[in-house]
């Protein structure tokens, strides 16, 4: 079954990545678009592409081609050189063996790789184990956390994806896990927890809630989700927003508009209508 961070190869050579389950159906969106004018060069299909990230879409059911993570890094850990090659030892060395380590993103489907290399890291326990190990990640291949620069570079490129009451500045500054290679250059890994790749079904039932976290490491997951509190009640917050990971940490007071289930007790935040606020940061 294919799973976050999966790519297919669809019947017009379109490349698509895969985003996540909803009520049994996979949902992906076109990252890039077949386009004779662009001059970026695909070596699987001898074609040229753009780069647009387009909408979730349920994945068409003809596809050409699948491309997995995992099974990509196994066949080019040899090939990888530099801070690529720092990093894996560094994950190693931390207890995160090769067979929880994918590579996605463009090096994946066949393009050159110009600047990064994108990481997929699997396992609930391995999220953990490189939180506890962030500070020799960051020693060990020579680079730092993100970058004020580069925080207000996705600010500004971002933003407009997002409601405007939503606090992305303060969720950018978040961003634990990411490695700065270098100016305009940051790598920032996604952790995958595979049992939970599910996205609860929205209710229709928006609203505005006040909350406190009590649990927020696993907002690095994809999903991305924390446990709070509302009301002596424990709810879970999931999202599928890239932009979102780490968006939750202990003590956070949020302000949110969401999808509410107060019987399964989750709320969702699923589209540009749905945000989040510091109260506290």
């Amino acid at each position: 079954m294919l799973k976050p961070f999966d790519y297919i190869l669809d019947a017009d050579d379109n490349f698509w990545i895969i985003s996540y389950h909803y009520d049994s159906k996979i949902y992906g969106k076109i990252i890039y678009h077949c386009d004779p004018s662009s001059t970026k060069f695909n070596f699987i299909t001898g074609k040229r592409y753009r780069k647009d990230p387009g909408l979730e879409m349920e994945i068409p059911t003809d596809y050409k081609m699948e491309f997995h993570p995992r099974e990509f890094f196994q066949s080019n850990k040899n090939n990888l050189v530099d801070v690529w090659l720092r990093y894996v030892q560094a994950l190693n060395q931390s207890g995160i063996s090769d067979e929880d380590i994918g590579i996605f993103g463009s090096y994946l489907i066949g393009f050159d790789v110009k600047k990064d290399i994108d990481f997929v890291i699997y396992g609930n326990e391995n999220l953990h184990k490189y939180h506890a190990k962030r500070d020799f990640i960051g020693e060990y291949t020579q680079t730092s956390y993100i970058t004020e620069d580069h925080i207000q570079y996705q600010l500004n490129k971002y933003s407009h994806l997002y409601h405007p009451n939503c606090d992305l500045l303060t969720i950018l500054r978040r961003n634990w896990s990411g490695i700065q290679v270098g100016p305009g250059v940051l790598s920032t890994p996604r952790f995958l927890d595979e049992p939970s790749i599910s996205i609860p079904l929205e209710t229709g039932k928006n609203k505005l809630l006040r909350c406190q976290v009590v649990s927020g490491i696993e907002s690095a997951n994809f999903p991305r989700k924390a446990k709070v509190s509302i009301q002596d009640k424990i709810y879970d917050v999931v999202t599928p927003f890239w932009m979102m990971q780490s968006f939750a940490k202990e003590g956070d007071v949020l302000e949110l508009f969401g999808d509410i289930n107060d019987t399964e007790q989750t709320i969702l935040l699923m589209n540009k209508e749905h945000w989040i606020r510091y109260l506290n940061a």
